[in-house]
């Protein structure tokens, strides 16, 4: 009985997953996980609240733990609504899915290309070729280092797949599984890698665009319209509420860009695996699939497209240093919304290794070169040669010239024995060699327990308040910057590791349950940012006001936390040094005056300004008061001066229940900070809540005994929901009864 032969896309599924399991098998057995670039500091901790959520049957909607008080779902970063997210943080233990999700990530990333590269008419090994180049370039195995990134860029591929399926027959059927795909990126939480996709989709449609389309785009444009509608549904429960929060943040007003990028280190990245510097440059990292990428390089309309569109990316990820970026920077819709440019590049590299495909196929063509083609391949070797010459370095591994020379002795050993058709599974083979040999050796992973163990500063927090932790910490100077955009392939990756986990800075506190004042989000609030200064203010010594009233004191931070580094620096009087580490070097200050997270103040105690700015400003000033931000004159007009009693108190996250016993009316004030969706009571009757302290909320309570409740019930949520879960209802409905169809037309 002759064997069946396995499917190519089943083969591929497969080599993808035991390279993948072969490459990251530290990983994958749970020894070692990825701690660089952001995952420390975001990714891992909004994942540990994500996986503490799911175990209660919810979704976080609110933290008290960073910024002081944040809508931590809005932010978008930690993927709450992300169903992949929602499998592994709801199953797993936490680190070991965190390892996962990104080797899940690449094999998803690398069967996307795969089948966007069979839906462009390419062999089942030019689009192995493709996936493994995409998958396991150097840009794309950095992104081990953010989770949302990585997630959101891994559905690319499959976007550009189902767009060019939709491009072919955009019927209802195509439009939806498009839908589908492009939620998938928006739910990750990372919109940029969206927003790349959709101007390579554009470039490449409008390319190739010929005139029939023009005469009539009408059913092309009513299927785009339907697609992009039920995408939005299905991500309106993570859009509303980001949207929400982009116009409470920073980033209400614009951003600029953090980075430039250097053209020549740009290039080197495309051409070379760089050694083992503090950071990798982005690239491609492959001269064998950049020659090949070359090589494909035709006069065919769909390979001119990804040219085209690839290069178009290419020259935004460049950012200012671009004349094409400064051209479109305020006219291209959506560019400006970005701090970095860099995901540009990581996503045309999908165009690239689809090009290298095309290359793959040419040299597998049967029929004999034409001198022509024999031309185009000795001046691109000429050309590649040059380019070689001038931005080699040092660092560039001189064995990866290798293997574009051994290619094209495969090619022509190959083609000579007639065995033409041999040629891509060798470059298959010969492309995982490169991989193993340039790539993996600077990989570094960090045994994972290094994240499961709290560092002696950490524990000494948690043994001192075992139970009940009243208390936020501040850390001063930030420490971040120490290990942020470190790269997987940083000597001492693991000591870093440890060094960011003290920090307590960027938001690995979240990991220990510590709440803190720091974060490392995209969108803090911008009334968080504006008391910056205050703080550094606080720390050093230099306020004006009463110990008792300061910034510190009324949010609640009674420890502030920052290294060695730092010790001798000028510090306030009433911080007392209660802990220092003498392996990692970090220290913590105590504030004697630091406030509770429930606070009473009597009316005759309070200020009121008219907003964030003017609170922010009167706490530069000499003074002790309560500031509130509002009307007096709707809050009403309340005297006492005899301080109530909490009897009662239970603080959560999302709900404050709090009985008071007072005298004479009285302030109730939350060291958290105010939002849109905040709603409280007093015994059961709706009352306005008033920004207090720019970072706390307060509420006003008559004299008697009193039931208050703080709820975070935000509106832009439960909308959301309710219009994604509609959205869902309404895809499953239509996709089946499209399939159902099918089945018919195909029995018929």
């Amino acid at each position: 009985m002759v064997p069946r032969r396995v499917p190519p896309a089943l083969g591929a599924t497969l080599l993808f997953a035991l390279v993948l399991a072969a490459l990251f098998s530290p990983v994958l057995a749970g020894r070692a996980t990825f701690v660089q670039g952001d995952a420390l500091s975001v990714s891992l901790p909004l994942q540990h609240v994500l996986a503490d959520a799911l175990s209660r049957g919810e979704l976080p909607l609110w933290s008290n733990e960073i910024y002081g008080g944040h809508p931590i779902f809005a932010e978008g970063q930690g993927g709450f609504a992300h169903p992949l997210n929602w499998l592994l943080f709801g199953t797993l233990p936490t680190v070991y899915a965190h390892g996962l999700l990104h080797l899940l990530c690449l094999w998803i990333a690398a069967l996307g290309t795969f089948a966007l590269c069979r839906a462009l008419g390419l062999g089942a090994m030019a689009s192995t070729f493709a996936g493994l180049a995409l998958a396991f370039s150097q840009d794309w195995l950095a992104l081990t280092g953010n989770s949302a990134i990585a997630l959101a860029s891994a559905f690319v591929p499959g976007v550009l797949w189902a767009a060019e399926r939709w491009w072919r027959r955009p019927d209802v059927g195509r439009s939806g599984v498009l839908a589908i795909a492009i939620a998938a990126v928006v739910l990750a939480g990372y919109p940029q890698a969206l927003h790349a996709a959709t101007l390579l989709v554009l470039v490449t449609f409008l390319v190739r665009a010929d005139r029939a389309w023009w005469r009539a785009p009408w059913r092309h444009l009513g299927a785009g319209v339907l697609a992009v509608g039920v995408a939005l549904g299905l991500s309106a429960i993570q859009l509303l509420p980001t949207f929400e929060l982009i116009g409470e943040s920073v980033r209400a007003e614009g951003v600029g860009l953090v980075t430039s990028v250097d053209p020549l280190l740009a290039l080197r990245g495309l051409f070379f695996t760089i050694g083992r510097r503090a950071a990798l440059e982005p690239g491609l990292g492959s001269l064998l699939v950049l020659g090949l990428a070359l090589l494909g390089l035709s006069r065919g309309r769909t390979v001119v497209a990804w040219a085209l569109g690839s290069l178009f990316l290419l020259q935004l990820s460049l950012g200012d240093t671009s004349p094409l970026y400064r051209l479109l920077h305020h006219t291209l819709p959506g560019l400006e919304s970005f701090r970095i440019t860099h995901l540009y590049e990581t996503i045309a590299l999908v165009g690239v290794v689809v090009l290298a495909a095309h290359g793959v196929e040419r040299l597998a063509k049967s029929a004999h070169p034409g001198k022509r083609w024999l031309a185009w391949v000795g001046s691109l070797s000429v050309l590649l040669g040059v380019a070689c010459f001038a931005l080699h370095d040092s660092e560039v591994r001189v064995v990866g010239y290798a293997f574009p020379v051994i290619a094209l002795a495969l090619v022509v050993v190959l083609r000579g024995r007639g065995l033409a058709h041999a040629v891509p599974v060798s470059l298959v083979g010969l492309l995982l060699l490169e991989i193993l040999v340039m790539r993996m050796p600077l990989h570094r992973f960090v045994d994972a327990n290094i994240v499961r163990e709290p560092p002696p500063i950490v524990r000494f927090l948690l043994e001192r308040h075992p139970e009940r932790r009243d208390f936020k910490v501040a850390s001063v100077p930030h420490f971040f910057s120490q290990i942020g955009f470190m790269s997987a392939s940083t000597r001492g990756l693991a000591r870093l590791a440890g060094l960011c986990l003290s920090s307590m800075d960027a938001g690995s506190n979240l990991l220990w349950g510590i709440p803190s004042l720091n974060a490392n989000l995209a969108l803090s609030l911008a009334r968080r940012v504006a008391v910056s200064d205050l703080i550094v203010a606080d720390v050093r010594g230099d306020s004006l006001r009463a110990p008792g009233w300061r910034f510190l004191d009324v949010t609640n931070v009674r420890y502030v936390v920052a290294h060695n580094q730092h010790r001798e620096a000028p510090h306030s009087e009433f911080l007392d040094e209660v802990f220092y580490d003498d392996d990692y070097r970090f220290f913590a200050r105590e504030n004697r005056f630091s406030r509770g997270r429930l606070q009473l103040y009597t009316p005759a105690e309070v200020r009121w300004v008219a907003d964030a700015d003017a609170a922010v400003a009167e706490f530069s000033r000499a003074g002790e008061s309560l500031v509130l931000e509002g009307d007096p004159a709707a809050a009403g007009s309340g005297v006492g001066e005899v301080p109530a009693t909490i009897v009662v108190a239970d603080s959560q996250a999302e709900r404050t229940s709090v009985v008071l016993e007072a005298a004479d009316p009285t302030w109730l004030v939350v060291a958290d900070a105010p939002y849109p969706g905040w709603h409280a009571t007093v015994d059961a009757e709706p009352v306005p809540i008033y920004a207090a302290n720019v970072l706390g909320k307060a509420v006003a309570v008559p004299a008697g005994t009193h039931r208050v409740e703080m709820l975070f019930r935000p509106a832009s949520f439960a909308r959301g929901r309710v219009i994604s879960l509609a959205t869902v209802l309404v895809v499953a409905l239509g996709l089946g009864a499209a399939f159902a169809r099918a089945r018919r037309r195909a029995g018929a």
